[in-house]
């Protein structure tokens, strides 16, 4: 079971995206939808039954999309990094995904790769198409830290190796002298965490790139006490939010969630589920004895 995943949250098209990207990668999948209930939507104003996830998989990674309405807005400091094997696969890929959208640069080639573009989707959501020729194709959740929080890279990457235990820096490529960067920051980091990779960057330029919570990061915890070592130790630079949402010291977003929270929320039993999800409501960091003790009403 894939431990971090991304969560890309939608105004209105979630269940729309989700099926766009299932079409379009290999190794994809929906997985699951779940529904508003009465106490969520009174919360969100979302109509009550509307969709509310779609767990699925594109590329073999587990991805959640969130209909949460226009709260958060997708930037380019947070994108799906897609490793292509050809130059046909890419552009047939960018084809596909980039009509209706904005772009970041352009397609073509590049000192660092011989095909590539950074793009916005229909939705919103930013992709970057990179060439490397003969391998599978793979998508990474990336991070990119620009503007006020320019450098920030450098700074994050020991945090979250030591925030989550099993860790390994694959790749850690800085800039040098007169590269276009800070020298010394994140050119291009790939960070391994339980097996999931993330890419880490610094900006090349002091363009404004603003964190949202467009794109967050779901820590499935095996019990309470991962919950606690993980919502703790981002709790005391960072800000806690509610229903388990968290940002970090650099404005990164993360739901810090123990296994069996939606087999509550989403149960079988509408009544014992809308009691759980009225008490996770009222919760910040997430209490899985609260919650199972609501649903079963006692």
């Amino acid at each position: 079971m894939q431990k971090i995943s991304p969560c890309l949250w939608f105004t209105d098209d979630a269940s729309e995206a989700a099926k766009l990207y299932t079409s379009i990668f290999k190794n994809s999948k929906i997985h699951k939808t779940t529904y508003y209930s009465a106490s969520s939507a009174k919360v969100s104003g979302m109509p009550e039954g509307s969709v509310l996830t779609v767990d699925f998989q594109i590329a073999g990674l587990q991805v959640q999309a969130l209909r949460g309405g226009p709260y958060f807005k997708h930037t380019p400091a947070t994108s799906l990094f897609v490793t292509c094997g050809s130059a046909d696969e890419l552009d047939s890929i960018y084809k596909k995904l980039s009509p209706g959208g904005e772009t970041q640069m352009e397609l073509g080639e590049y000192p660092f790769s011989k095909r590539y573009a950074f793009f916005s989707d229909k939705y919103g959501v930013h992709w970057q198409l990179f060439l490397e020729e003969g391998a599978a194709q793979k998508i990474t959740p990336c991070i990119i830290f620009g503007g006020d929080k320019q450098g920030l890279g450098a700074k994050a990457v020991p945090f979250y190796c030591e925030l989550f235990k099993e860790s390994q820096v694959i790749v850690d490529k800085r800039y040098g002298k007169n590269e276009g960067g800070l020298e010394g920051s994140i050119m291009h980091a790939r960070v391994s965490f339980f097996g999931s990779e993330m890419v880490i960057m610094d900006a090349g330029q002091n363009a404004p790139l603003p964190l949202t919570g467009a794109i967050s990061f779901t820590v499935l915890c095996k019990n309470q006490d991962e919950v606690d070592y993980f919502w703790n130790t981002i709790a005391k630079s960072g800000k806690e939010i509610q229903c388990g949402w968290i940002e970090d010291q650099f404005g990164v977003s993360w739901q810090i969630v123990p296994e069996g929270t939606d087999e509550l929320v989403f149960g079988p039993d509408k009544a014992a589920a809308e009691r759980a999800n009225e008490a996770m409501l009222k919760m910040k960091k997430l209490n899985i004895n609260e919650l199972r003790k609501a649903y079963e009403n006692r």
